[in-house]
């Protein structure tokens, strides 16, 4: 049984169609990358599953609950990284970490410290605890991202863009921080542009295209046996 599923998704914005009857299942423990051209719905998708944009219709499912309707387990087990990160720019590396700790789940700072220390030093990142992001470079805020929303203990972590403003080899750090979330038994949902990644990470694909899903499968399937042409384009 999936642990999250997008059940016939529609979405509107201001009258125009985003999202068309969009549906796909996501395995326990699994890699699942989300693709597409841009304005295909992807940025779209992730906000409708993490309730900053009400869909016009359809089910998101996830442990057998619909989060359209109840959203208790929302922010307690589905964590997302955003594409600009999103950390606290008068905050230091460690209380951008323990603040929803605090603020969400109401610990005293001295157990929240102590989970953000742990979950930096598995991101690498526990000496720069003290810095503040201003400090930090691109992959190091990336990771940061990561630590704040895995302190939270999530099922399921979505990352928008991981690697948009990171060169080769920090794209290539980050596909193996991905893989390493993964083997923490977390559930990743990757929105991607990245062929790279993809091709490394060498998980499922859902590619969406004018706000619908179009294909599914693995990057090698999407290139050499889809007679769409778009989708050869794409991945080619």
């Amino acid at each position: 049984m999936p642990i999250l599923s997008i059940k016939n998704l529609h979405a509107d914005i201001e009258s125009a169609k985003i999202l068309k009857d969009v549906s796909f299942d996501v395995k326990e423990n699994e890699i699942k990358l989300v693709m597409g051209p841009s304005g295909s719905g992807k940025s779209t998708l992730i906000n409708c599953i993490i309730d900053l944009l009400s869909p016009t219709s359809g089910k998101i499912v996830f442990n057998q609950k619909n989060l359209l309707e109840d959203k208790s387990s929302l922010h307690q087990d589905i964590g997302v990284v955003f594409q600009s990160f999103g950390l606290y720019k008068h905050l230091s590396v460690i209380d951008n970490v323990t603040l929803a700790l605090r603020k969400i789940k109401k610990m005293e700072k001295a157990q929240a410290n102590e989970i953000a220390t742990s979950v930096l030093e598995k991101m690498h990142m526990e000496e720069h605890k003290h810095k503040y992001p201003a400090q930090l470079s691109g992959g190091q805020k990336q990771r940061v991202a990561i630590a704040r929303t895995l302190a939270m203990n999530p099922k399921v972590i979505l990352l928008d863009e991981p690697t948009s403003a990171l060169d080769p080899l920090m794209s290539r750090k980050i596909g193996d921080l991905i893989k390493q979330l993964n083997e923490y038994h977390i559930t990743i949902i990757c929105v991607t542009h990245d062929l790279n990644l993809a091709k490394y990470l060498d998980s499922d694909i859902v590619f969406l295209s004018n706000g619908e899903v179009k294909a599914q499968g693995k990057i090698h399937q999407l290139a050499n046996h889809n007679q769409c042409e778009e989708i050869n384009n794409f991945f080619t």
